[in-house]
């Protein structure tokens, strides 16, 4: 069984990288139970062998995808390409689209990448979360307790009094026993 776990050596990135896909559809793919991972506490880990065999999987489902699409699209798609590129050089306002393009293609990858993490660290914080005790229970049995505890008090308290009271008694009785004996002898 050790060996098994010690097959985990590929991390949720590099699992991610490797599969070409994010990280976050790798995390709804494990969720999904399409692919399996191990975790040290804080890091998550794949085994390369199920990773290999799950990037060949989605590469059957892209296949399939792309047999799947209009042949109007893949004609589109051709004429796209099939431009050439010395047109595009001749203007430019392309150069600048481009350019902006480019710019804003590696702005988005940035926040992907931040919101990928943001998302993974509140999937963590949701997992902790349903191992926590709710604040507002906490808060309605820390009323209670003090509730009680107030209860106690006073009934310690009372039974101060009623022992004070009863000490006080037997101190008089015994005192009035005591003056009678001292009377009694005296007569």
């Amino acid at each position: 069984m050790s060996t098994q776990k010690n097959s985990y050596t590929i991390t949720r990135d590099e699992a991610a990288e490797k599969l070409g896909i994010s990280t976050r559809t790798l995390d709804r793919y494990v969720k999904r139970g399409k692919i399996k991972n191990r975790t040290d506490g804080r890091n998550v880990f794949f085994d390369p062998k199920e990773v290999s065999e799950f990037a060949k999987v989605l590469a059957e489902k892209l296949k399939k995808a792309e047999k799947q699409k209009p042949k109007a699209a893949k004609v589109n798609a051709e004429k796209a390409t099939a431009e050439p590129v010395n047109q595009v050089e001749n203007r430019p306002e392309e150069k600048i689209y481009e350019k902006l393009y480019h710019e804003a293609a590696v702005e988005l990858k940035g926040k992907q990448e931040k919101l990928e993490a943001a998302s993974f660290r509140v999937g963590q914080l949701e997992a902790q979360l349903k191992n926590s005790v709710p604040l507002l229970e906490w808060k309605q049995k820390e009323e209670i307790l003090q509730q009680e505890n107030h209860t106690l008090k006073g009934n310690l308290n009372t039974e101060k009094l009623k022992a004070r009271v009863f000490i006080g008694l037997a101190m008089g009785l015994a005192a009035a026993a005591v003056a009678l004996g001292i009377m009694s002898s005296q007569l």
